[in-house]
């Protein structure tokens, strides 16, 4: 035992099993106080059994629910109570006293002085109140426990009989792999909101680490930079995402991202803006590239969980599709736009290092948001666009 802890009471030498040289201190002249003691000692050792953290969400549960609002307020009452019910300065003191004693032959005086304080401290009309609330206690926690064997009753009856590898597959596919570890939903609707305003393909790559990056940054032109500055690793996670997929999509991803690592980007960022409209049209027809602009810019916290990974795939498309021509009389977008890309190779600024890797990330992002639904060839060729 630690110095510090010489001549403590404990609940052995209360009960006199620990030291038989004295008699235990039970008696004092405070009124009767100390037989108290054993009584709030029990009420004590009870109350530490109880879960509190689970108790905590069941009662904020109820609360929303409108349930039981009667029997947490006497949970609340009962816990403010035990607060009022100690004078712990004063006890406080006391074991200061004990510690600070460094004579055994004092330590028996002083430990009896301590059993005196804590007698003295305790508010026997508060206790009183609390063993008479505690029969409220008892009774809530009762209720309570019904009301949740009836819920885990009816969650659980029949789930035996459920395969749950299907469900499982398809929530995991609500949110892309890559965001996975983000719990917070406003992270999600910031992301949501960068793809859409500034065209950056943020579904299903990159890996988590730049995720964050590209969300802390201040503003477009710093994110571009981080986009240039990880451009490696990016095109890593492209060509990860895409391994197990092995549609035509799929492969001619990784070609644009060979051309891209052979340092020939311009034919990288063609290929890929073909890839894009492919994908687009081939799923939405004549009409696809309005369809899937409109689709991307529905307000994101009113969609539901199965169109969140699609919507986060296509939040992009409205930038990725901007008119232009050079005769068009404005100038040219300075982000990569698939329209001029198409139409006016040649023209300046149309291809540059940040266009071509936008273009690879985007087309692999629907690669992999569209490949377990890629056509069938009769499907394929019925298509009016290829």
């Amino acid at each position: 035992m630690d110095k510090k802890d010489e001549g403590l009471p404990t609940e052995r030498n209360q009960e006199g099993t620990a030291d038989r040289s004295e008699p235990p201190v039970r008696s004092t002249d405070a009124s009767g106080s100390v037989s108290f003691l054993q009584d709030f000692a029990t009420m004590q050792r009870s109350l530490v059994s109880i879960d509190f953290s689970v108790t905590q969400v069941a009662q904020h549960t109820l609360k929303q629910a409108g349930v039981f609002e009667g029997i947490i307020e006497a949970q609340e009452t009962i816990a403010k109570s035990f607060a009022r019910l100690i004078d712990f300065p004063d006890i406080a003191a006391t074991c200061k006293a004990i510690v600070d004693t460094g004579i055994s032959t004092q330590a028996m005086a002083v430990q009896k002085q301590w059993a005196e304080t804590l007698a003295k401290s305790i508010d026997l009309s508060a206790l009183s109140s609390v063993r008479s609330l505690s029969a409220k206690l008892n009774e809530s926690l009762r209720q309570q426990t019904k009301l949740f064997e009836r819920i885990t009753d009816g969650f659980t009856l029949g789930f035996s009989t459920i395969d749950w590898a299907g469900p499982v597959s398809v929530l995991g596919r609500c949110l892309p792999a890559n965001l996975h570890n983000i719990a917070d939903l406003n992270v999600i609707a910031s992301i949501a909101s960068i793809a859409l305003d500034e065209g950056i393909p943020l579904s299903w790559l990159p890996r988590g680490e730049i995720i964050a990056l590209l969300i802390e940054a201040n503003g477009s032109s710093a994110r571009l930079a981080i986009l240039s500055d990880r451009r490696n690793e990016i095109l890593d996670d492209c060509a990860e995402v895409l391994a197990p997929i092995a549609c035509e999509w799929a492969v001619q991803c990784r070609r644009a991202i060979d051309a891209m690592r052979a340092g020939l980007d311009e034919p990288a960022q063609s290929h890929a803006s073909n890839i894009i409209d492919s994908i687009v049209c081939i799923f939405h027809r004549k009409k696809g590239r309005k369809y899937v602009q409109t689709q991307a810019q529905k307000d994101f916290n009113e969609l539901s969980l199965g169109l969140v990974a699609e919507n986060l795939s296509l939040r992009p498309l409205p930038r990725a599709f901007t008119p232009w021509y050079p005769n068009a009389g404005i100038n040219l977008p300075e982000h990569f736009a698939r329209h001029a890309t198409a139409h006016a190779v040649g023209y300046p600024g149309v291809f540059t290092p940040i266009s071509a890797l936008i273009a690879v990330m985007l087309a692999t992002s629907l690669t992999v948001q569209y490949s377990r639904d890629y056509p069938t060839t009769d499907e394929t060729e019925s298509s009016p666009f290829v």
